[in-house]
């Protein structure tokens, strides 16, 4: 099994209970970063080529 394959593995099979507590917080800061980059771009004209990618990407369709 290679390495990539190896992490993988491992990411898949994670849970939140998992992680230590520095690998979270180190995570919350890139992530807020991200969302409010989404949401400060949200109303730019550059987020309907985005969105057209994302609809031809797809993906698993999720159930709530």
């Amino acid at each position: 099994m290679g390495e990539t394959e190896m992490l993988t593995e491992y990411i898949a099979r994670a849970k939140y209970e998992d992680l230590e507590v520095a690998a979270v917080d180190h995570a919350k800061e890139p992530l807020a970063d991200t969302i409010v980059c989404g949401l400060g771009g949200r109303k730019t004209l550059d987020r309907n080529i985005v969105i057209e990618i994302m609809k031809h990407t797809g993906g698993r369709l999720e159930r709530r």
